[in-house]
């Protein structure tokens, strides 16, 4: 039976969605020129705050003529012809497919806006369902509003929530490991839309070789282990092999752009920005410092998963889901490129992992900071004389959020999972039937409890 709390944060979500697609809307027309696009001055942008991506999309990457995705090649300039647009494959059908039914941008930011919106209102119900009224960082997120339909962030941030209900959801029937695979498939799916949901198989799959591996199955631990990377990196494959076969060089285009991105202040990232402030100028080596942000994001990565891997010698049992958060915030920090609707893949994990919602809070006024010093100076372009005001905000919000996350890497590892602690923490009711004690264990010490050595079913 569906709960009130659980209705009204669904509705509430949904409803802060819909408002994020009235509001970009408001960077439409009212007149439309060739293919359907608005011409408009950078002034709406900066005076409405109302600038999406999806409304930029519309005639960059050729969505009005309908052309199917991956038609196209990159060019000398960096730019994209055909409907080549510079996001993973299925983030591109989904482009293509919402803009189907539009004429205009309006029409392109509305439908989008729309399926977003659903996407959030599930988002919400699920985390609901697992974490009870913390789901209101995620309703009441001023993120929501700001960025639902500023691109499609929110629907890779669904599909990591899919994974993680998928595994986690109390009271399930469903074995373990057929979970698992489970979850490996949406982290896939997710992967499909952008790439950043493939690196939670890894802790996925070490949570369930520890687990086995407790429970005396040792070959079948390397096995599953395997199956469940395996899993999402072949989804990943299905979802990219038509267009690597059919379309290759439109397909390459997208990679090719990624690559020769530009460091500058719109990537929002440590990379640029701290320079920028201690008075050095690093837009012409983006080569160097792109490397340099790789190889810090992979130690970044790699840290997480070795301090869970400690945990996990000592405990029992791999903290898949505070690895994964403590792996995304390494991510966001230490990548090349943060931008700004990225908070919509981090809110779950406020959610999920009980770190202080003070801190959250913290870091939600960080990313309002860096929204309105940053889209606020579009009304003043190209008149840079008057960013001064503006651009210390955005500094201030851009410091701010890294410092955030570099907190938050630790929190994440030190933090409780706040998934279903009156049904998944009592006892044999706790789990399925069909879980064999060590899956019992290895969820009550991940959700925070001290091992018993009087339980019955531990």
């Amino acid at each position: 039976m569906l709960s009130l709390g659980a209705v009204a944060a669904t509705l509430v979500a949904t409803a802060s969605g819909l408002l994020s697609a009235l509001w970009k809307s408001l960077c439409t027309g009212p007149t439309f020129g060739a293919g359907g696009a608005t011409e408009l001055e950078f002034s709406r942008y900066g005076t409405l705050l109302c600038y999406s991506d999806q409304r930029a999309l519309w005639a960059a990457r050729n969505l009005g003529a309908h052309v199917f995705p991956y038609q196209g090649t990159f060019t000398p300039d960096g730019g994209l012809t055909g409907g080549v647009v510079e996001y993973p494959t299925l983030s591109g059908l989904f482009l293509w497919a919402v803009g189907l039914p539009a004429s205009t941008d309006r029409g392109f930011v509305l439908s989008a806006g729309v399926t977003l919106a659903v996407a959030a209102g599930i988002i919400a119900f699920l985390l609901h369902r697992l974490s009870g009224h913390r789901v209101w960082l995620w309703s009441f997120a001023p993120a929501v509003l700001v960025y639902s339909a500023y691109n499609v962030d929110m629907l890779p941030s669904l599909a990591t929530v899919v994974a993680i209900a998928i595994v986690l959801w109390p009271g399930s029937r469903i074995a373990p490991v057929v979970r698992a695979y489970l979850g490996a498939i949406a982290l896939g799916v997710g992967a499909g839309l952008k790439l950043y949901p493939l690196m939670f198989a890894l802790p996925l799959a070490l949570w369930l070789g520890f687990a086995l591996h407790a429970e005396g199955r040792l070959r079948a631990r390397w096995w599953h282990s395997i199956g469940v990377l395996a899993t999402a990196g072949g989804v990943l494959l299905l979802a990219n092999l038509p267009f690597a076969i059919w379309q290759t060089e439109g397909w390459l285009a997208s990679f090719q752009f990624q690559s020769a991105r530009r460091l500058d202040d719109n990537t929002m990232a440590i990379w640029w920005w701290v320079p920028h402030l201690l008075g050095f100028d690093v837009a012409d080596r983006t080569s160097t410092t792109t490397t340099i942000a790789a190889v810090a994001t992979a130690i970044g990565l790699a840290a997480a998963v070795t301090l869970g891997w400690r945990s996990a010698r000592r405990f029992g049992v791999f903290p898949w889901l505070q690895v994964s958060g403590a792996m995304l915030a390494a991510y966001m920090l230490l990548n090349k490129v943060n931008s700004p609707q990225y908070i919509l893949w981090l809110i779950p994990f406020f959610v999920l992992l009980r770190v202080p919602v003070r801190w959250v809070l913290v870091y939600f006024a960080a990313d309002l900071a860096l929204f309105f010093g940053y889209f606020r100076r579009l009304a003043l372009m190209p008149d840079s004389s008057q960013w001064i005001g503006l651009e210390t905000l955005l500094s201030i919000g851009v410091l701010l959020r890294a410092g955030m996350l570099a907190y938050f890497f630790f929190a994440f590892l030190r933090a409780d999972v706040s998934v279903g602690r009156k049904t998944l923490m009592s006892g044999s009711t706790s789990t399925s039937t069909s879980e064999k004690p060590v899956f019992r264990r290895a969820y009550r010490r991940m959700l925070g409890e001290r091992p018993s050595t009087t339980s019955a079913s531990g």
